[in-house]
């Protein structure tokens, strides 16, 4: 039985409790009480960004486990409303592990283009044109992995993986070092600094879809890069991969109470974040190490 293993699910809301294994435990992000049967852990104590969880996403839950937590030989980590449902190939997990393979959800097959013409279509993509640019000055290594991913049409969603420790802990110091980076660039030190960003740029921001239209959404710009980064990064240090499904987990609300009423449309918002202050003083991390 694969027992040095610890599997956490990030969670910002209530979600049925279907999940049994003692493997897996819970990180709660945006000060959500978890309640449930699994060990749960808090990202805001300790070393932590949860006060950037706006920008970040789930990748705070990432952060605190790997500052914080007791980190047993093998990793995983799942995003929100999801896990690997092993448990009818856990013999094939085990061996997969120990021979250096990294665990991953089933890919996507994009339709509509690149990775790059992708988050053309939903997102910003002078944000990923940065993020690819320090990529390339602090990992110059890097870069012919990064532009085969980006430039194909093969994606692996929803920052979810299970893979050695110590591949972990590189992935943070590589994801957290360029999204840290592209914070300083731009000046973002609080989660308000961001949706004044995404704000003054909502003419790059706005595409057909609804969600599109949501400033918190578009403002979960780490998260939405870090996919992307993640992907490089598989590409460059995993030569075997092995995919596992992926499951769902109900939350107890509706979607359409999942994002706070700040659209890019709404005039009269935009002058009021533009032409105001932000009040929030929190000062930004700048290096993962």
């Amino acid at each position: 039985m694969l027992k040095d293993i610890d599997i956490f699910i990030t969670a910002f809301k209530p979600f049925d409790d279907c999940v049994t294994d003692e493997r897996y435990k819970i990180v709660t992000v945006k000060d959500f009480n978890y309640e449930g049967k699994l060990e749960s852990f808090k990202d805001n104590v300790g070393d932590n960004i949860s006060d950037m969880n706006g920008f970040f996403n789930e990748l705070t839950a990432f952060y605190w486990v790997a500052k914080n937590y007791p980190l047993k030989e093998y990793v995983g980590m799942c995003s929100y409303r999801r896990y690997f449902n092993f448990l009818d190939d856990i013999d094939s997990i085990k061996d997969k592990i120990e021979k250096n393979y990294i665990i991953l959800p089933t890919k996507e097959i994009l339709c509509d283009g690149t990775l790059f013409d992708h988050y053309e279509s939903y997102h910003n993509i002078k944000d990923l044109k940065l993020a690819l640019d320090i990529l390339c000055e602090k990992y110059p290594s890097y870069k012919e992995d990064a532009l085969k991913v980006l430039n194909g049409n093969q994606l692996y969603c929803n920052n979810m993986f299970i893979m050695k420790k110590e591949y972990f802990i590189a992935y943070c110091e590589f994801v957290f070092n360029i999204l840290f980076t592209f914070l300083n660039y731009k000046n973002i030190k609080c989660n308000d600094d961001v949706i004044k960003y995404v704000m003054s740029n909502r003419h790059l921001y706005i595409k057909d879809d609804l969600f599109s239209k949501s400033a918190i959404y578009q403002a979960r710009i780490g998260g939405f890069l870090a996919e992307r980064l993640f992907n490089i990064f598989i590409e460059h240090n995993f030569k075997e991969k092995y995919e596992v499904p992926m499951e769902f987990i109900n939350t107890k609300d509706s979607i359409t109470n999942y994002f706070d009423e700040i659209l890019l449309t709404d005039d009269n918002l935009y002058n009021k974040i533009i032409n105001n202050k932000n009040t929030n003083n929190n000062s930004n991390k700048t290096c993962f190490c």
